[in-house]
């Protein structure tokens, strides 16, 4: 479903609250201070950490991500305004208060020069994700399925959990779900067939725009399988070298990651796109070899 979203960009005194500090209070002890105001909130019963720095990748430049189960519901957006701006140095904050399926409640901001990003659920809304998700029913996003969503759940880290409930829920997807692997595998197999011929033609009019996109759609079904095939989650689009290389394929490894890196990285100009045309016909042949053989 299309995100339907409410942005309320909340301006503020820079002047005022903690902001007035300057350097006189770290980015970190501004982000731990919010962290627990958010953990002392009686709707929040979870929060947990999720993305690089949950998996212990993280580099200097790494965003914070969190998770916060809540119960009735998410804080009302004005409270949640005002906490942010009690332990940032924002001038405005970004709050998305989303009725679609995807995103939730979600809040994005700044402390010091690190963007933090917290998606708020419910108990029930978040089990139910979980489950449609693993269940192979869920719908994808954009042209992505939600498989990120999972891995984010399954290398979680809980800040705050006393009722057990997020750590129940991250239980749930740590073993790959096989629903969702078949789904994955079927669907992402004609699709990629579906692309490859419709960029042949897109190059024969010289459609280039449309050409363009479609190679990263046959892409990206391309590695949707292969990742599946793994009962592996694939986590986003970025990053994907480091995905690859953590991957266990059977298949001519430096073969896959050869012809990966060539299309996406080779100029998007009409002259290079018969080429990357070539190298995703190949590509996808090795990708259904290595589905055969796991």
């Amino acid at each position: 479903m299309e995100a339907r979203r409410a942005t309320q960009w909340s301006r503020a005194n820079p002047l005022r609250g903690d902001a007035a500090q300057g350097g006189q209070t770290s980015p970190q002890l501004r982000r731990q201070a919010w962290v627990a105001a958010v953990c002392a909130r009686p709707e929040v019963r979870t929060v947990l950490t999720v993305g690089s720095r949950a998996r212990g990748r993280m580099s200097e430049v790494s965003d914070w991500d969190y998770v916060a189960i809540c119960d009735p519901a998410p804080p009302a957006a004005r409270l949640r305004w005002q906490q942010i701006l009690a332990h940032t140095d924002e001038h405005a904050v970004n709050i998305f208060d989303d009725v679609s399926w995807e995103f939730g409640t979600t809040d994005d901001f700044v402390i010091g020069n690190r963007e933090v990003c917290i998606c708020y659920y419910t108990q029930a809304e978040i089990e139910a994700k979980v489950e449609a998700i693993a269940a192979g029913r869920c719908r994808k996003v954009g042209f992505y399925y939600p498989t990120g969503f999972l891995a984010a759940l399954a290398d979680a880290v809980p800040i705050y959990d006393p009722e057990g409930g997020g750590a129940r829920v991250c239980e749930r997807v740590r073993v790959y779900p096989e629903r969702l692997r078949e789904t994955i595998l079927r669907d992402e197999r004609w699709l990629t067939a579906y692309y490859l011929d419709r960029l042949t033609s897109a190059i024969a009019r010289r459609d280039t725009y449309y050409a363009f996109e479609l190679v990263g759609l046959a892409v990206n079904a391309l590695v949707q399988r292969l990742f599946a095939a793994h009962r592996t989650y694939f986590r986003a689009p970025k990053r994907i070298d480091e995905q690859l290389a953590a991957l266990a394929v059977r298949s001519d490894r430096h073969a896959l990651a050869d012809a990966l890196a060539f299309v996406l990285t080779q100029p998007n100009d009409h002259p290079s796109l018969d080429a990357k045309r070539l190298r995703l016909a190949e590509l996808a042949e090795l990708v259904e070899d290595e589905v055969c053989h796991v």
